[in-house]
């Protein structure tokens, strides 16, 4: 089987602008490209899972994000990465939903989809609720974004994990 990695985007991926509405608030953070080819490149399989409030608080539409959304992806797609699935939750806190993180329900629903091994899987994100997550789910959680280790850094040592396995 596999090895899949469950990403946050926004913070992990990009920067965190708040709520990101146009394309040119969008910056792949240090290391990302080099990490996830890390990860491609090794056959593991990417999935997205992102609380997105910004669309149910009214602070950006849902067009705005699919936008921002599709220049993302397109930014991946030029240096050859692609991602196996996008999970996003636009529920508010307050909606009492599965999805929102730091439940479980986005990895849950890809776990299903993708019948995934939890010890041959990870989570990168930059907040409390994406730790939580992972620690819901089950499975270890590597943190990016307030350290001083970039992307990459974190993605040679989540490989190294998963060698040692």
């Amino acid at each position: 089987m596999p090895f899949d990695i469950f990403l946050d985007r926004d913070g992990t991926l990009v920067r965190d602008t708040g709520y990101i509405s146009k394309e040119n608030e969008v910056e792949v953070l240090v290391g990302v490209i080099q990490g996830l080819k890390l990860f491609t490149e090794k056959g593991y399989r990417l999935h997205i899972v992102s609380n997105q409030s910004g669309v149910p608080r009214g602070k950006i539409s849902m067009l705005e994000f699919e936008k921002v959304e599709n220049y993302i992806n397109e930014a991946f797609r030029i240096e050859h990465i692609s991602f196996d699935s996008y999970n996003y939750c636009f529920h508010l806190s307050t909606d009492g939903c599965e999805c929102r993180k730091p439940k479980s329900g986005l990895l849950e629903k890809v776990s299903e989809k993708f019948e995934i091994d939890k010890t041959k899987s990870a989570m990168l994100g930059n907040s409390d609720v994406d730790q939580d997550a992972a620690k819901c789910f089950g499975i270890p959680f590597w943190r990016v974004g307030d350290t001083e280790k970039n992307f990459y850094q974190i993605t040679r040592e989540v490989v190294k994990y998963f060698e040692g396995l």
